[in-house]
């Protein structure tokens, strides 16, 4: 399918191929001239995994086998978070793209789906990383705030996970039986 001119609403995130180039492109790179950005077609998922980006686009592309999203609910069905923290990540994620100023967040899942990624573009600094029971933001330098989800330790069991509902037991530094209720051990007198 050939292009129209870019839009003015979200930004052109697409991966592309031109005609005869055996290397993936984004719209705007330096190393094409006219008539290969006019042959410009969106990249199959095929030519995703085959093609190499050219050198002026590997940054921007970056992993070409992540999943990149439109919008935070989708890619909230791919990496599966409690329903009852999508409303919290959805304000978090709204407030750190109000306060840098990003009109349209640059959503993304890698293959090995641990997290969602946030950025203001492809080639940008990661924003924030959406984990399933906690969103890590970045406060530049390479430190980030972790703020936890309301149901941060839930398994797919529906029990938080290392909590069983009772009260953890002590356990004798001797001998490793379930200490009493009067902490001392009956079986090794530890």
């Amino acid at each position: 399918m050939a292009l129209d001119q870019a839009s003015d609403k979200a930004p052109d995130f697409s991966v592309y191929v031109s005609a005869g180039a055996p290397t993936l492109h984004r719209r705007a790179c330096p190393s094409l001239d006219e008539q290969a950005r006019q042959s410009l077609t969106v990249a199959s998922a095929q030519q995703r995994g085959e093609l190499a980006p050219c050198r002026h686009c590997w940054g921007a592309i970056g992993d070409v086998n992540r999943e990149e999203f439109g919008s935070l609910d989708e890619a909230m069905k791919v990496l599966p978070l409690a329903v009852e923290n999508r409303a919290r990540v959805r304000a978090i994620i709204a407030d750190e793209a109000a306060e840098r100023g990003i009109p349209h967040p640059f959503l993304w899942i890698p293959p090995s789906r641990p997290y969602i990624g946030m950025s203001s573009g492809p080639a940008g600094v990661a924003v924030a990383y959406i984990h399933r029971g906690f969103v890590d933001i970045h406060r530049g330098a390479g430190k980030y705030h972790r703020e936890m989800l309301p149901t941060h330790g839930v398994s797919s069991g529906g029990t938080r996970s290392g909590h069983s509902g009772a009260p953890e037991q002590a356990v004798c530094s001797t001998c490793f039986t379930e200490l009493p209720a009067t902490g001392r051990c009956d079986t090794c007198d530890g």
